[in-house]
């Protein structure tokens, strides 16, 4: 009797499971800090970050990250996180990121610690990354802290291997906070053909005795070698069945324009979800639209559009839901990214649509800070010799250049604003948020730089 159980309880898993593991998958753990990505076209580094959450039409300052070592081309090695307390207006550590580096330019480890404010000493580890010299990643491990009760709250682990450079396994595990040990969760290997394409994985999931096979994926390329078919084969006591099938379309320029997925119901396939994809000519994606299968017709559900500056920097993303009811996109969420003329990020902001008092709301808001490299005599001097910091302001701007003559503040409409007579400091606090174009004149040419006011 007791094995007849056993067996039930096993057979059943995978199915219990599946819905964990497609929720969980879903959550970015695995995604690089910002200070260990690095523009290399950029002279200047990036010194601090402040991060805002919405409040209706208000800010309300979060927390801080800020760079206090760097290495001889501007790539962090040591960060402080901080959090704002409004209470008290004072920053209390919340945790801090070290990183070492096989050269300047190539990362080996990333270890971010988490402050214990009971004893005062950095403890534990709430995110750790280690990656072999070819830049790939070999180990992640995440922990999520209740920072105010110094509570582990759960925690996961992702290892890695590869041969010829080409990813053959990755191992998840939990964290059993209770005892604060690592179980195996999930297990996926992966196998190439002759032109080290993926063409076949497998999902095992672990049923605390051994690893079960859950899941099969084949994979199917056409000549140019994309991708145009993904089919998926549901395990269930050995036995493997039709589970998913997704088929992609692409355009000329091997752009994606469509993707479909069906779902394996009473034995023949179901039109589940649908998305399509429109580019520009520089073959920036600039609309992406999710559509679901229901009443057996293609229903719109949300809809995803790009925009991009003469660079083909991306600077909005608008987020649109569909209206069932009056048959129309409703505006949703909208994304605006604000770059230097380095190409450095300056300014994330984002906003929700009130559809009740049809107004934008706040809802993130991350604000970039910069500073010029230090650069020995071995290495080409900045093509301005001239550092304006901080670079967005709040009110102040310092001129770092002896051999200023005068600048001049125009609006984005190209008005005068101020003019400065041999300026070292410059008060814009009076002026509103916006962009600004500051013209500052030395004794051996004209300089044009945008200002962010804040």
């Amino acid at each position: 009797m007791k094995t007849f159980i056993f067996s039930l309880f096993l057979m059943s898993l995978p199915i219990i499971m599946i819905s964990q593991i497609e929720l969980e998958n879903t959550i970015q753990y695995d995604s690089p800090d910002v200070f260990t990505q690095f523009n290399p076209e950029s002279t200047y580094k990036l010194d601090s970050l402040y991060y805002y959450t919405g409040d209706y039409d208000n800010w309300k300052l979060n927390f801080r990250g800020k760079a206090v070592k760097f290495n001889s081309i501007g790539k962090s090695l040591e960060v402080i996180y901080h959090f704002w307390d409004s209470e008290n207006e004072t920053w209390i550590k919340k945790d801090s990121l070290s990183l070492l580096y096989y050269t300047p330019d190539k990362i080996k480890q990333a270890l971010r610690l988490f402050w214990n404010s009971d004893i005062n000493q950095w403890q534990d580890t709430s995110y750790y990354s280690r990656y072999d010299d070819n830049n790939n990643r070999l180990v992640s491990k995440f922990k999520k802290w209740d920072y105010k009760q110094n509570k582990l709250l759960s925690g996961y682990s992702y290892k890695y291997s590869y041969k010829n450079s080409l990813q053959t396994s990755k191992l998840i595990q939990k964290l059993d906070t209770a005892y604060n040990m690592w179980s195996n969760y999930t297990k996926q290997t992966f196998s190439y053909n002759d032109k080290e394409l993926n063409d076949t994985s497998y999902l095992q999931v672990w049923t605390s005795y051994f690893w079960s096979v859950f899941l099969k994926t084949i994979k199917e390329y056409d000549n140019s070698d994309l991708l145009i078919q993904s089919l998926d084969l549901k395990y269930n006591s050995g036995i493997s069945d039709n589970y998913q099938k997704t088929s992609y379309k692409y355009d000329d320029y091997g752009n994606r324009i469509e993707y479909t997925i069906e779902k394996w119901q009473d034995s023949i396939w179901i039109p589940s979800t649908k998305q399509l994809f429109v580019y520009d000519q520089n073959n920036n994606r600039t609309v992406r639209t999710v559509l679901k299968f229901s009443d057996n017709k293609w229903n719109n559900t949300v809809k995803y559009t790009y925009s991009y500056d003469s660079k083909n920097q991306q600077i909005e993303v608008k987020t649109d839901i569909w209206d069932v009811e009056i048959n129309e996109w409703i505006q949703s969420r909208q994304e605006t990214t604000v770059y230097d003329d380095f190409g450095n990020v300056v300014l994330r902001e984002s906003k929700n649509k009130n559809p009740d008092l049809n107004t934008w709301e706040n809802e993130s808001k991350v604000v970039y800070y910069y500073s010029e490299i230090d650069t020995d005599s071995n290495k080409p001097a900045n093509k301005h010799d001239l550092n304006i910091f901080p670079n967005p302001t709040t009110g102040f701007i310092s001129i770092k250049n002896t051999q200023v003559i005068n600048a001049t503040l125009y609006n984005a409409s190209g008005n005068i604003i101020k003019c400065f007579n041999a300026p070292s400091i410059i008060d814009i606090s009076d002026q509103p948020n916006g962009i600004y174009l500051l013209e500052i004149i030395t004794n051996n040419q004209l300089i044009t730089k945008r200002i962010f006011k804040l």
